[in-house]
């Protein structure tokens, strides 16, 4: 007993050593611009039990979720030894909403395959069971914005008596418009002429089943599109050829052949909901696995039609061609790239090298903001920066993994004077009309504050806005217990709201449309 004890008491003096070298070196790599607002470890595992978090996402209110999951033993990268799963909620000021609430199937053996964000701030979860080779069932549950089930059920399993060989449900997207998709593979490549080798089945947001469709090629992603269309990435058997296609989120069928688009995933992004998208394009290499290179952020409409581009130059910035594009939540956005240590990239293959980490911010014409990178982040604590999630104005959150668990970062950049240009634009004088118009239709002139905060009477909330559709106000505690919901608010005036409240802090919520403001006040 005291032997284990001891054991348990070395582990943990370990975990926290390796985090405070992973904070003092991400500290003094980080440059003085950049300020460090709040830190939130979260204790993984390497040893029995063994614990990995993952998968962190930012929902529209601001508040992250992420996924823990807990293995039988230390074969991490094993589906068959992940045992069980949870999610757990922060909030954007640091503080745990929710902590590890598990996510139930109908047995053990279902095992998740991913999740997805849906139209209202919550989550559908995708599981496979797999008894053999030829039993494949799946599984479908929709958490409402507070992780409460909303409904769970069995879908269809994908198999086709006829056929020979299993169809193992890939993944889930939720759509702007409340559709759900599922998309199946072959998981055997063995096949009779003229079989189907992927399936894509389309479900309402209330779980039932709208339409099954057969494709002929696998389908390797789905990305949400416009409204109503969604995106499939495909690869054509035995062929080196991967067609792209827009789809229509009613039926699933083909609306147009995007395929000479190079949709670059995670270099796609919609930048604006509903309507128009960025596409970052590779258009000419060094020669050299370090760069420079030059590449164009392509701007498309909704039916993936060109609208122009910005070309940039001799990118010192970046290495390799796996750069991640992420919107903010003003008008502009993030491009980022996280390589690990002697890691694989697709054009290359196997890289030798350390690992770095770099984030670039651009504004609403393409113009460079501010950049940095981190060499060896990760080479004091054994870990590794993940993708960034942004915030409101300057802010953004990261997520650090190593052995000691995963920590987040919660930066806030000020940057008063740029230094040198990580991105050569060509034609820098010249802004691109394309997206300043789009920054002058809502993006930027959506704002909602309080002028009474704290208050001990009532909230005087006042909402400015150029679009004229409605908006919805939601009020909620730190627990994320609904207290109240206004609709159909005018887009431009004050609102009184909270004579009845007991004292404390509560969060309110303005959405219209995709658009969203929090703010926490303080009832005394």
């Amino acid at each position: 007993m005291k032997v284990t004890k001891s054991i348990a008491m070395l582990r943990k003096i370990l975990h926290t050593a390796l985090s405070l070298v992973l904070i003092q070196f991400l500290s003094a790599q980080i440059p003085p611009q950049i300020n460090t607002i709040w830190q939130y470890q979260i204790p993984d595992t390497i040893n029995n039990p063994y614990i990995k978090s993952d998968k962190f996402r930012l929902l529209p209110d601001s508040s992250i979720v992420f996924l823990t999951t807990t293995y039988k033993s230390s074969s991490f990268f094993l589906r068959e030894q992940e045992d069980a799963y949870y999610f757990s909620k922060i909030s954007s000021d640091g503080s745990l909403l929710l902590n590890r609430k598990k996510v139930l199937f109908p047995s053990a053996s279902f095992k998740l395959i991913n999740f997805d964000i849906t139209a209202d701030g919550g989550l559908i979860v995708l599981a496979r069971e797999v008894l053999n080779q030829w039993d494949d069932s799946a599984y479908l549950v929709r958490y409402d914005r507070n992780l409460n089930v909303v409904w769970q059920k069995n879908i269809f399993n994908g198999n086709t008596p006829s056929v020979i060989y299993v169809a193992a449900p890939s993944e889930v997207t939720a759509l702007d418009n409340g559709k759900i998709i599922v998309h199946y593979n072959r998981s055997l490549p063995i096949r009779s002429f003229g079989a189907s080798a992927a399936e894509i089945v389309g479900f309402a947001d209330n779980g039932d089943s709208l339409y099954r469709l057969t494709v002929l090629n696998n389908i390797e992603k789905v990305l949400k599109g416009s409204g109503n269309t969604f995106i499939t990435k495909e690869k054509v058997f035995f062929s080196d050829i991967r067609p792209d296609y827009l789809r229509s989120s009613f039926d699933g069928s083909i609306v147009k052949d995007v395929s000479t688009i190079s949709i670059s995933h995670p270099s796609f992004i919609r930048f604006l909901p509903y309507k128009d998208f960025l596409n970052l394009k590779y258009q000419g290499f060094s020669g050299s696995i370090d760069g420079p290179f030059n590449f164009s952020l392509e701007i498309l409409d909704s039916t993936l039609s060109s609208l122009g581009a910005i070309q940039y130059n001799n990118i010192t910035l970046f290495k390799y061609w796996e750069v991640a594009l992420v919107k903010d939540q003003n008008a502009g956005l993030y491009a980022s790239q996280s390589l690990e240590e002697n890691g694989f990239s697709p054009y290359f293959g196997p890289y030798a090298g350390p690992d770095y980490y770099a984030l670039c911010r651009l504004d609403s014409t393409g113009r460079e903001l501010w950049s940095f990178k981190l060499n060896h982040p990760s080479a004091s604590a054994g870990g590794r920066v993940g993708n960034i999630m942004p915030l409101a104005g300057d802010d953004f959150v990261v997520p650090v993994f190593s052995d000691a668990g995963v920590r987040l970062y919660r930066l806030r950049a000020n940057f008063t004077t740029p230094g040198a240009l990580a991105l050569r634009r060509t034609g820098l004088d010249e802004e691109p009309e394309f997206l300043q118009e789009q920054t002058l239709k809502g993006v930027k002139h959506f704002s909602a504050k309080v002028l009474n905060n704290p208050a001990t009477e009532y909230f005087t909330l006042v909402i400015k806005s150029s679009n004229d559709e409605t908006v919805t106000v939601s009020i909620t505690d730190l627990q994320g217990k609904l207290i109240e919901t206004k609709q159909r608010i005018a887009s431009n005036g004050t609102l009184r709201i909270g004579y009845n409240y007991r004292p404390g802090v509560y969060l309110i919520q303005v959405v219209q449309k995709r658009q969203i403001e929090t703010l926490k006040v303080i009832k005394q």
